[in-house]
């Protein structure tokens, strides 16, 4: 009898739906037509969302930023573009204060909704940051669904030195990846008794996706 794995099978679920993780994206602009000696620029921190792009469920969401300037700030605006359509909200603020905490409850549309956040000082200096929230159970289902790669390694060992050889292992991997491959999209390879050598590099490739934080699934056939 023979207690060894005569396919090992493994499944590797690669998504990206363009996560940042940066909590300050901000773009400066400078009106030119006037002059300015000097001046500083406002500079925004994102509370919520912190990550550059991320989802909901919900179409209500809370958008929350701290704002600071030595210059006195002129103007807040808030806008939200979804679909070629495009809503502004003008947040009130102490035009005293060097500091403000910006707190808007949104309605977002279904879909790619992108947050603009526009602050500008008494000097013409502007800052903009921008925010990404994709909206809707089925649109965060279709995103993932488009962005997810899927991988199929499959060991397959039909041959040994000291036991007699199995007939079906290698048909059955090659079945297996046949169906992963021309049913489900999976990017699939076979390796067919394989050596030691061959292994330990497969092993070594599965880890480095690991440490990259991919998802890895492993199964094995025991037979």
């Amino acid at each position: 009898m023979k207690n060894l794995a005569a396919i090992a099978l493994y499944l590797f679920g690669i998504q990206g739906f363009g996560q940042g993780f940066s909590d300050k994206t901000n773009s400066i602009v400078l009106d030119h037509r006037h002059s300015i000696e000097s001046t500083s620029l406002p500079d925004i921190v994102w509370t919520t969302p912190k990550v550059e792009s991320t989802m909901s469920s919900s179409d209500a969401f809370v958008v929350e930023a701290v704002i600071q300037s030595e210059k006195h700030i002129s103007e807040i605006t808030l806008e939200i573009l979804n679909n070629g359509q495009r809503h502004e909200k003008k947040p009130q603020f102490d035009r005293n204060n060097s500091m403000h905490v910006l707190r808007q409850n949104l309605k977002l549309t279904p879909g790619h909704n992108k947050i603009v956040l526009t602050v500008r000082n008494i000097d013409g200096a502007t800052v903009k940051s921008t925010r990404n929230i994709l909206v809707g159970k089925n649109e965060i289902a279709l995103a993932v669904s488009a962005n997810r790669k899927d991988y199929a390694l499959i060991f397959a060992t039909d041959q040994y030195d000291n036991w007699d050889d199995l007939m079906n292992p290698v048909a059955d991997a090659r079945m297996i990846e046949n169906i992963l491959r021309q049913k489900y999209g999976f990017k699939t390879e076979v390796v067919e008794n394989a050596t030691l050598e061959q292994v330990t590099s497969k092993a070594e490739w599965i880890k480095t996706r690991k440490r990259q934080k991919k998802k890895c699934c492993i199964r094995k056939n025991v037979r």
